[in-house]
């Protein structure tokens, strides 16, 4: 369990940065570092008014509403969806019958996109991003998912990938068996007319957009960047030696700017000394500090560092997540439903949510087509932030074609059945195809 906020254990600054969450994913959490409590008091944010609440070394805002959505609760036995299932609830949220989709042909395609700009991390660098797509056929619909296995992240490589799904075992590789299922969701959301968002339980509020920053890149000229393409959140990498004087530069010049931090488990515990002085510039969160198995030390670290701690490569599955939890490792828990599958999402996310912690919708570099299925997970109520940027911020060209315009710094969750994406393969470099039938 979430040691609760106002226990000697726990940072007092970190109780006051961490949200209480209300059912609206356009919410903007974190008071940088300046912001006097009478500049903060009555603003509004777009989740709600901002009350300005004192941490020792910085004001920090808190959203008023409960931690707990009304309603809220994971049905493994329906399948994919997130519903709510009691009688108050919207009757757009409530439990649909289960679809199954029929499928009677699979396509599989390799592509090749380049980003914009070289992207960095403790784990690898990355200039081109190798994905599969996989499409689900069936009825006249298709619906589509994405294999996009990160190097360096301890998954399974393109190629393993690939043969898993084009031999139909696609239970051997998680992002395979992952891609499957967003594909067969997909299929079957547009087969009910309706957007996956709807039916796994969400909202179509606007959601807040955050770019991440790579550590090779110029942090402030990158954020200059992000603010004039209308970005109010980002996420920096970090890494030992690459912290305190990256965020120090970032915030001094944009002082109003939401900025996460993320170390891809870089730091290395009892050598490397997370400095605790980011905690006087504002910082939303830090995800990942340590390595996977080194969620004891993650622990010990989250008491000691007044930051709210994120978990993503720990976080390999429900059971996992679950051990975070107890060991009380995390206040916020990372889903990707391009590693964890959907279905495995949600239960993170619905334990999450029992242990009184936040989530965070994230993915994996992906194209138009897995940022789709992240933003449908991202608006589930109690979902604190996401990793959601416009492809063209990213990547030199998306199949997901033209992005949606930024407005005040959101992103609105297409409107239309499945995920609301028609990949268009005629935009990126196709390495293979395959195609097989059903029966």
């Amino acid at each position: 369990m979430k040691i609760p906020p106002g226990d000697p254990a726990v940072p007092a600054s970190r109780s006051a940065i961490l949200p209480v969450v209300e059912d609206d994913p356009t919410r903007t959490f974190g008071v940088p570092v300046g912001r006097s409590p009478d500049r903060t008091r009555g603003r509004e944010h777009a989740g709600g008014v901002a009350d300005s609440v004192d941490g020792p070394s910085r004001s920090a805002t808190r959203i008023g509403g409960s931690a707990r959505p009304v309603g809220y609760r994971y049905r493994p036995e329906v399948g994919v969806g997130a519903v709510r299932t009691d009688a108050a609830a919207p009757a757009s949220t409530r439990a649909r019958p289960t679809l199954t989709p029929v499928i009677d042909r699979v396509e599989y395609h390799e592509i090749e996109v380049s980003l914009r700009r070289p992207f960095v991390t403790a784990a690898a660098a990355v200039r081109t991003r190798r994905s599969i797509l996989v499409a689900l056929h069936g009825d006249g619909t298709t619906g589509w998912g994405e294999a996009a296995p990160f190097p360096g992240a301890g998954v399974d490589g393109i190629d393993g990938v690939w043969d898993a799904l084009s031999s139909g075992e696609a239970e051997r590789s998680a992002l395979a068996a992952a891609a499957w299922g967003e594909a067969a969701a997909d299929l079957a959301a547009r087969r009910a007319g309706e957007p996956l968002w709807r039916r796994l339980g969400g909202s179509g509020s606007p959601l807040v957009a955050s770019l991440a920053i790579g550590m090779t890149e110029d942090p402030v000229a990158a954020a200059a960047e992000a603010v004039a393409a209308g970005y109010r959140r980002v996420k920096l990498k970090v890494a030992p030696g690459r912290d305190l004087s990256t965020v120090a530069a970032v915030r001094a010049a944009f002082p109003d700017l939401e900025v996460g931090l993320d170390a891809n488990g870089g730091y290395t515990p009892s050598v490397d000394d997370v400095p605790g002085e980011l905690a006087d510039l504002g910082v939303a969160y830090l995800e990942q500090p340590y390595p996977v198995g080194a969620e004891a030390e993650t622990a010990t670290l989250r008491r000691r560092l007044p930051i709210p701690i994120g978990l993503d490569e720990s976080v390999t599955s429900p059971a996992a997540a679950a051990q975070i939890v107890e060991r009380g490792a995390a206040d916020v828990l990372v889903v990707k439903p391009g590693r964890l599958g959907l279905d495995g999402s949600l239960a993170v996310h619905a334990l999450a949510v029992d242990a009184g912690l936040h989530t965070k919708a994230s993915g994996l570099l992906e194209t138009a087509v897995g940022r789709a299925h992240t933003a449908a997970l991202a608006t589930l109520p109690s979902m604190a932030f996401s990793d959601l940027a416009r492809g063209m911020d990213v990547f030199a060209v998306d199949p997901g074609g033209a992005a949606a315009p930024l407005v005040d710094g959101t992103l609105r969750p297409a409107d239309r059945p499945g995920i609301g994406i028609e990949p268009d393969l005629g935009l990126v470099e196709v390495i293979r195809s395959a195609a097989r039938a059903v029966r």
